[in-house]
């Protein structure tokens, strides 16, 4: 079994994974982000949950709204005698990498601030960190029946990363802290068992989607996804989400807050309705006003001749999205 959490960070990503192994309680962590003047969602989150220890904390890719509550987190569990056990990444730790990513001085002094941290834990071995890429490491086992396939960054990326100069002039949606090339550092996640998978896809860039849609696992059941950053058009690709091999109504999660660019897109949304996915999001923002718009006028259109309604439930829209996947891949919704 295990139960996947996207928590409500606002405009940024924050995942929390809870499994059971060898009878102790684990939880890892990918990306956390901490809202302006919002708190520690990531923090107040783990807080209200029992576990043995961290498993691992991932960084998807360094931009702000991925990292942002990192440091918060590591020193929360540091001061409270919370195991963690790894550290992952996708990062280079020097000066010059920092700022090829980064445009503010303060999203790169937050930066800064949490590699020093990291690399004073490690060589004081209370956790170990390991670096992403190039298949360096490729699979993290879970359980025996359940592992973390790293399907990205691969030499694919990197290589694109090296060589891509003019990339942050090309649909900069980063906002005044984030250059749109760290995104080629972004990971796709797969946590898979023999017979089904979730995809978490943290901001991947379009051609990932199609570098991997052939990939043996996708032939597998798909049982919850994560939209590509944020639910921007330009990470969208309509083929991939189209043909999967899935079930009706399966959900996909829009992590999402307060922003400039309308994410999540409203074309995007109403694409993957019509795939058969079931939408859910943290924050009514972007398309999802519109699509719950849409759900409100069918609702008022069926109580004209019914009693039952049908709209959707608040939650759907707004807040953490949580979901269980026991041993058998059946799905248990607690949203």
């Amino acid at each position: 079994m295990i139960k996947i959490t996207f928590i409500n960070v606002g405009h940024g990503d924050s995942i929390c994974l809870e499994w059971v192994k060898d009878g102790k309680r684990r939880i890892g962590i990918i990306d956390s982000n901490n809202p302006p003047k919002q708190g520690t969602p990531t923090i107040d989150y783990i807080n209200s949950i029992s576990f043995d220890e961290v498993f691992f904390i991932l960084l998807s890719h360094p931009h702000l709204d991925h990292y942002s509550g990192m440091l918060d987190l590591i020193n929360h569990c540091v001061a409270n005698s919370i195991s963690i056990k790894h550290v992952i990444h996708t990062s280079i730790i020097n000066s010059e990498f920092i700022r090829a990513n980064l445009k503010s001085l303060s999203a790169q002094s937050a930066l800064i601030d949490l590699f020093k941290r990291w690399s004073e834990l490690h060589n004081n071995k209370t956790f170990d960190v390991s670096f992403i890429g190039s298949g360096m490491i490729d699979e993290i086992p879970l359980t025996p029946d359940l592992q973390l396939k790293i399907l990205s960054p691969s030499h694919s990326e990197q290589s694109k990363y090296i060589t891509s100069e003019n990339y942050n002039n090309i649909h900069d949606e980063e906002g005044a802290h984030n250059k749109p090339i760290a995104n080629l550092l972004s990971t796709f996640l797969a946590i898979h068992s023999d017979k089904w998978y979730i995809l978490l896809t943290s901001d991947v860039e379009k051609a990932t989607f199609h570098r991997i849609k052939n990939e043996a696992l996708l032939k597998k059941k798909l049982k919850i996804a994560q939209c590509a950053h944020h639910g921007s058009i330009h990470n969208f690709f309509s083929g991939f989400w189209r043909d999967l091999n899935k079930d009706p109504d399966t959900p996909i999660v829009f992590s999402c807050g307060k922003n400039t660019y309308n994410h999540p897109n409203g074309d995007i949304i109403k694409k993957l309705r019509r795939y058969g996915y079931e939408i859910y999001s943290t924050n009514k923002v972007g398309g999802i006003q519109g699509i719950e718009k849409e759900d409100a006028q069918k609702t008022t259109a069926l109580n004209m001749f019914s009693t039952v309604r049908l709209s959707k439930k608040h939650s759907q829209y707004m807040g953490n999205k949580s979901f269980i996947i026991n041993t058998k891949g059946v799905l248990n919704n607690l949203n």
